[in-house]
């Protein structure tokens, strides 16, 4: 799945976090479709809370 499709099927997000290369970008929904709109995604993460349960506010895109 590239991002763009993910982006298509997931338009409930505002922003997103983009890991590549060892590198982490924060970008919008318009930045992440034009930066890396082809690219595919590994695997798709999000942070913990304090106690250890998923917060599923900003979605970690890995891409390969």
């Amino acid at each position: 799945m590239t991002v763009k499709e993910y982006l298509i099927n997931n338009p409930d997000k505002a922003a997103y976090t983009i890991k590549k290369n060892r590198k982490s970008y924060l970008c919008n929904l318009f930045e992440c479709a034009q930066f890396f709109g082809n690219a595919s995604i590994k695997k798709i993460g999000y942070r913990e809370n304090f106690d250890n349960t998923p917060c599923n506010g900003l979605p970690i895109l890995y891409l390969s």
